[in-house]
């Protein structure tokens, strides 16, 4: 497996009350997110990083959209 730094683009949530401007406002809200890990599998739509690698089992499992992918580059 080859090592990765993915920057990306993530959701936003959030529990608390809004009005519609300060909801409009979220609209460019950067929400910019830099993933370093392991690339152990992708398809047209999807990559899966993982953190740790234990051989038969693997930690810190994050999958993110390939629409979401701003940025990819292949650590040495």
């Amino acid at each position: 497996m080859r090592m990765v730094e993915i920057t990306w683009d993530d959701a936003y949530s959030s529990s608390d009350w809004h009005t519609l401007e300060q909801a409009k406002k979220l609209l460019d809200r950067p929400n910019v997110i830099k993933s370093i890990g392991y690339l152990m599998a992708e398809n047209k739509n999807r990559v899966v990083l993982v953190g740790s690698d234990g051989g038969d089992i693997f930690g810190e499992v994050q999958v993110i959209h390939k629409a979401a992918i701003i940025e990819r580059r292949t650590l040495k």
